[in-house]
């Protein structure tokens, strides 16, 4: 039983070729496995040039900031693998309204496989856990808002395959991955909220805080009697152009 998106994509593409492998939305951990899985070279792409900073290239790599809705980035480039981590969900931050042409702006850079990993949202908690991570994650979204920011917007899988086939692609095979976050996930977000208030006027951010402190809280005594929290899943889609 594979444990992760990246465990099922080494098998998934066990005799293929992958000398060459796009990142298309590059973050720490997709770069790191990135550069590990390519043969000869890779290329990653991010809208942020804050995340730029943060991203490690090894000598075989380069990256390129930018964002997809600009139609000459990468233009008549082709990779034997394209990656688009956690991508679908992060457009809305950096090219708004874009999402529905996502994949057919990738289609030409695909020569091989295309592997899509994404988020499951949750539109109604199932459980408690469920309810007070989908809080916290609101709550940071809303911090966002406040500042003029655009906050993540995951997609569903049957959204995500169904575009996918408009974009031309076959699909190949899914794959689910239950999310169970600890207590390094619940610093992150919380950590996150605590960036965006100190940009607020005080008199908005003492109550915000007060907000923050109890939605982490409830997320910590969570944590204290399960260890973990489940929330969700990601979703693999392995697929490559339809012919």
């Amino acid at each position: 039983m594979t444990s992760s998106p990246w465990d099922h994509i080494e098998r998934a593409h066990q005799g293929l070729p992958r000398g060459s492998l796009l990142d298309a939305g590059t973050g720490l951990r997709s770069s790191r496995w990135a550069a590990d899985f390519a043969e000869r070279c890779w290329t990653g792409v991010t809208a942020s040039a804050e995340r730029a900073v943060e991203v490690v290239t090894a000598d075989k790599g380069r990256l390129v900031v930018g964002c997809w809705s600009d139609s000459n980035l990468l233009r008549g480039e082709v990779y034997d693998v394209v990656l688009a981590h956690y991508l679908l969900g992060a457009l809305e931050r950096f090219s708004p309204y874009f999402e529905g042409h996502l994949f057919a702006r990738l289609r030409p850079l695909v020569g091989g496989r295309l592997y899509v990993v994404g988020v499951q949202p949750v539109l109604q908690p199932a459980t408690e856990e469920e309810s007070a991570v989908s809080e916290l994650m609101s709550f940071r979204d809303a911090c966002y808002l406040l500042n003029g920011g655009r906050a993540y917007r995951e997609y569903p899988l049957d959204w995500t395959l169904s575009s996918l086939a408009q974009s031309g692609f076959r699909v190949l095979e899914t794959r689910q991955f239950p999310n169970l976050y600890g207590r390094p996930y619940i610093d992150n977000l919380t950590e996150s909220c605590q960036a965006e208030i100190s940009l607020l006027d005080e008199t908005v951010a003492a109550g915000l805080r007060c907000r923050l402190a109890a939605l982490r809280s409830k997320c910590l005594d969570l944590l204290a009697v399960g260890g973990t929290l489940w929330w969700s899943f990601d979703y693999l889609v392995v697929c490559e152009v339809a012919t």
